[in-house]
């Protein structure tokens, strides 16, 4: 009899630890919205602190927790540019790779939620050059030409990869 009251206290001790995780689970998330901008300021001190992992740390909670403002993308980004380039003099490959996958996606993200945001594609153009995805480098800046016509130097880049190319009517039109 003591065996199975004890055991009826520790499924009810179980039972208990749960319902307060998912408890928990959904408190954070709601404490998450509920706090953004002061966890977006925490993210800027981070960053301008020079502390860009923590601030990407930060600021994946609130884009990860559907939390999509463009500022917050563009820091985000930022963070992840400036922490990459302290990776590569360490020559730390794996983090480096991590960290640019990571870059690219939330990158992708930004660019399908703000299309018409011209400096996420930018970033994109510099992410895809790492990389040396030429093509895809073409088919962005002409996604900035799609937004602004005129933008200098997105024709710039397109003119002299055209005149390179020897594609002269092609470069012609930037």
């Amino acid at each position: 009899m003591l065996l199975i009251g004890i055991i009826f206290q520790l499924v009810i001790t179980i039972n208990n630890i749960y319902s307060i995780e998912f408890k928990y689970i959904d408190s954070e998330t709601e404490y998450i919205k509920n706090n953004a901008t002061e966890i977006y300021s925490e993210a800027l001190d981070l960053y301008y602190a020079n502390n860009y992992q923590e601030c990407i740390n930060k600021l994946k909670l609130l884009v990860d927790n559907n939390i999509n403002d463009k500022y917050i993308y563009k820091i985000l980004i930022e963070a992840y540019i400036n922490y990459i380039n302290s990776i590569k003099i360490t020559e730390d490959n794996e983090n480096y790779t991590k960290y640019l996958n990571e870059l690219m996606h939330y990158t992708e993200q930004a660019i399908r939620y703000f299309p018409n945001y011209k400096n996420f594609y930018y970033n994109y153009v510099d992410i895809l050059r790492e990389l040396g995805d030429q093509e895809g480098i073409l088919d962005c800046l002409n996604n900035i030409l799609k937004i602004d016509p005129d933008d200098i130097y997105a024709n710039y880049y397109l003119g002299s990869y055209y005149l390179i190319k020897k594609e002269f009517e092609k470069a012609e039109t930037h």
